[in-house]
This record gives structure tokens, C-alpha cells and sequence, in this order.
């Protein structure tokens, strides 16, 4: 199948799973695992997340021939936050994974030791990408909304269309959008602006697998070059074994259901847009005034971020942004900058990235004339 047909391939593997193919569920767990352990870390601690993830699998394999095939990912992220309340209301607190500098290093070295990686970074490098990839699941864990980190996860991580989440979700395109623009942009104004040139899924696959589920691999993206990236062992360097929870429907053990136990999405029509926009923004004008740069971008799926390269690789944020522009595909965004030569970079709230160059000469301002 190609690389858009993943969300079909879900369903597809749902559908075997309910004709008894513990295997098909099996190849479920492996491909989705993964996101609900990462969530249930951020909100239990690594010591409950592990036997939550068990549970929710197990919860999800005893309800199999209730769960509308195109709507697994939802279920699982309710089910999930379901068991995550009872646990919080039953230890009184929330728990918040922790990695200190000393752990980090342990990773780095961890990594430098794990063979058939093909990796190259220093261990410099290594640990500054350990520090990236735990502040960036941090802010996912922490700064986004249930809803927001749903999404840039089934977008960013599954590799799930904009329009197969709504699907998923039963809501309209234009709200996934919204809410992953939100997102985005929330995440920026955490980080700051992460390393150009790598590609959004890449560094969310090194924050998600900073701990690995149990039987697990680190996720593999069809024709992807970043996965040869050299600090790309670090991502992975916890990965504990199989357990073999899944290896068949006879070792899955029988459990109470909660009493808020999740129900499978109903079904329901969403709203129909156009196909997908698979081109990313664009630039529409560039001027200055008032010794800024105003760069005004376009995209019908909401530009997410703005920012400029300089030749010698010096990366500048907007210093502002006008989000109410005539047309709702456009924003104006500001930038400090010198006289020079720049690579305009731009994303849109689907992940598209596209580039652009632009040439600013900057006139000091004059001041006022005094007055007599």
C-alpha cells in the first residue's frame, strides 16, 4: 500500500481482528502502542504506564467486534485517558516522568553502545538531542490539550491525513486544522524554533520513543532519508523486550470493565472539504516598513509557522504575527532583520513545509524632524 493508504491499513488490520486473527491485533498493538504509552507516561509516571498500556489493549481486544474499524486510534486515546482518571483518582496525584542530566548522559552512552544504529553523531550532539527530545515531550505532555496532542500525534507521528482523523474523530476537517494549527503554534512558543532542515515527524518520533512500550520498534517511515539521522539511536536507547502481552488472544487476561468504560464512536458523516492540501504555504508579498520585514503568507490550512534563514545558517523568529488578515488563508508575520539574503521557511498546520528566498535592504529610520 502506498503511504497514504496507513489509516486504511488500520482499519483493514481492525476487521481481521475481529474475524479472531490475534496476529492482525497483534500488528495493531505494534503500530499504536507506542502514542498511548507516551500519553499514559505523561500521566501516570513510567511505573503505572506500563500495566495501564496491558490494560488498554486488553480492554480494546475483549471489545474488538464493537469497535467501528475506522475509529480504533479514537478509542484507544479514550480508553487510555479513561484509565489514566481512575488511576489518578485512585493515587491522589499525578506523577510526571523526570530525566535528569545524569540519566541523559546514561542514554547518550547507552546509545553510543547500541549497535547496527549506523549512527554518527558525537556524543555532544547526542546529548543536546536527548535535551531536545525530552523538552519536546514535555511540552506534549504538558502545554497541549487531550484533543491537541490526539491529533499532532495521529498527524505528525501515525501519519494519518488531515482528512482521516477527522473521519476518525467524527468532527470536520477544518476543526482537525484549527486545533493542529493551535497546537503548533503552542509548541512553538515552548521551544522556540527546533533544528531546521528536520523534518516535524522526525523530531517527534525521538520525544515519543524517548521510552519505549514494551514490543515496540521505533517507527519506521516509508521513504523517509531522516531515519539515517545520527542521533536517531537516542530516541530508542530504552526500549525494554517483548513481554509477548500480545503474542495470543488466549494470553490476554480477563478484566472488570471501568464503569466509565468507553464506547466505540458512533457513526456519523462529517463534513466534506476538498482533498487534502498536499502543497504547503506560500509566500504572497514581502516588504518592509518601518525598518521590519513583513512577510505575508498564504495556505488554506493555516499557516503554523513562519521563519528565516540566514546565509550563514542564523535562524530568526517573527517578532509578530497578524493572524487577521483579509483572506482567513493568510497571516502577516514580522521580522527583525539586516540587509541581506534569506531563506524564508513556512509550514502550514498539515505539516507542509516549503521554502522561499527573499532579499531585504534595510534603510535606516530617520528620525523626526525636530520641531522649531
Amino acid at each position: 500500500m502506498s503511504h497514504g493508504d496507513i489509516h486504511e491499513e488500520l482499519a483493514q488490520l481492525v476487521r481481521l481482528a475481529q474475524q479472531g486473527d490475534a496476529e492482525a491485533f497483534a500488528e495493531l498493538y505494534r503500530r499504536t502502542a507506542q502514542a498511548q504509552y507516551f500519553t499514559l507516561l505523561g500521566r501516570v509516571g513510567e511505573e503505572a504506564a506500563t500495566d495501564l498500556l496491558q490494560e488498554v489493549y486488553e480492554i480494546a481486544w475483549k471489545k474488538i467486534g464493537d469497535i467501528r474499524p475506522r475509529a480504533f486510534v479514537a478509542y484507544l486515546n479514550t480508553t487510555s485517558r479513561n484509565l489514566a482518571l481512575r488511576y489518578y483518582r485512585a493515587a491522589k496525584n499525578t506523577p510526571k516522568p523526570a530525566t535528569s542530566e545524569g540519566e541523559l548522559e546514561a542514554q547518550v552512552e547507552a546509545a553510543g553502545a547500541h549497535e547496527g544504529r549506523g549512527d554518527t553523531a558525537s556524543p555532544e550532539e547526542a546529548l543536546a538531542a536527548a535535551d531536545r527530545s525530552e523538552r519536546l515531550a514535555r511540552a506534549l505532555q504538558e502545554d497541549l490539550s487531550d484533543r491537541e496532542r490526539d491529533m499532532v500525534l495521529m498527524r505528525f507521528y501515525q501519519d494519518m491525513k488531515v482528512q482521516d482523523i477527522a473521519d476518525e474523530l467524527g468532527i470536520s476537517r477544518n476543526t482537525v486544522r484549527n486545533t493542529l494549527n493551535q497546537a503548533l503554534a503552542t509548541l512553538r512558543r515552548k521551544l522556540g524554533m527546533l533544528p531546521a532542515g528536520v523534518p516535524l515527524p522526525a523530531l517527534l518520533a525521538e520525544a515519543v520513543e524517548h521510552r519505549m512500550a514494551p514490543g515496540t520498534p521505533p517507527r519506521s517511515r516509508r521513504g523517509a532519508s531522516w531515519l539515517d539521522w545520527g542521533t536517531r539511536a537516542v530516541a530508542a536507547v530504552t526500549a525494554v523486550a517483548t513481554v509477548g502481552m500480545l503474542g495470543a488472544a488466549a494470553q490476554l487476561a480477563a478484566i472488570q470493565p471501568l464503569a466509565d468504560d468507553p464506547v466505540p464512536l458512533a457513526d456519523s458523516a462529517s463534513e466534506i472539504f476538498e482533498a487534502p492540501d498536499a502543497v504547503g504555504p506560500s509566500l504572497a508579498s514581502s516588504r518592509v516598513a518601518d525598518g521590519l520585514t513583513m512577510l505575508t503568507v498564504r495556505d488554506e490550512s493555516g499557516v503554523a509557522d513562519v521563519w528565516c534563514v540566514g546565509e550563514g545558517g542564523a535562524v530568526t523568529h517573527a517578532v509578530a504575527i497578524d493572524r487577521e488578515s483579509p483572506s482567513a488563508a493568510e497571516s502577516t508575520w514580522w521580522f527583525s532583520l539586516e540587509s541581506g539574503t534569506y531563506t524564508v521557511r513556512m509550514m502550514d498546520a498539515e505539516g507542509n513545509e516549503t521554502t522561499s528566498p527573499i532579499t531585504c535592504d534595510i534603510k535606516p529610520i530617520q528620525p523626526a524632524p525636530a520641531e522649531r
